[in-house]
């Protein structure tokens, strides 16, 4: 299989993200939740990695300084996050959910609950198991920047490299 072929586990990745994305983002408008998709992702953001500079915020959701901080503001404003002083540097400002925005991530997590339901809809549980265990050492890999010899060499007794 050609490394271009639109059947590649690679496009099927990005395919899969896209089409993710569109109908969380479609879920999330239809749905009673108080934000935007956009803000809403910064909650998810927030109950993932704690309290965070909107920098890090931006880098992890790909997207720039100034739509981060239109973001915050629009939730700080809503009493969905607080901004706090950062400990490690006065100069830094750290973005922290509000007890506020509790009933707001039950109804965001019910949604991606809904989108995880339909997405996995005839699907071994088995195989959603291995196919996790997959994307999370793939992820890993990624991550990790050192092109290392010491680096995992695979996640299972077979290897497919058809990425």
């Amino acid at each position: 299989m050609a490394a271009t072929d639109s059947d590649s586990s690679l496009f099927v990745v990005f395919d899969l993200v896209r089409a993710f994305r569109s109908r969380f983002e479609e879920a999330v408008s239809a749905s009673p939740v108080a934000v935007t998709p956009a803000e809403s992702r910064v909650l998810l953001d927030l109950t993932k990695h704690g309290p965070s500079r909107q920098a890090e915020i931006g880098e992890r959701l790909a997207i720039g300084a100034m739509s981060v901080t239109g973001l915050v503001d629009r939730l700080e404003k809503a009493g969905f996050v607080r901004r706090e002083a950062d400990p490690e540097d006065r100069r830094a400002k750290c973005i922290h959910l509000t007890t506020a925005s509790a009933p707001v991530l039950e109804e965001i997590q019910r949604v991606k609950s809904a989108l995880r339901d339909r997405a996995t809809r005839n699907i071994d549980p088995a195989d959603y198991e291995i196919y996790t265990r997959v994307i999370r050492q793939m992820r890993a890999n990624l991550a990790d920047s050192r092109c290392s010899e010491n680096a995992p060499q695979s996640i299972g007794k077979s290897e497919t490299r058809n990425a």
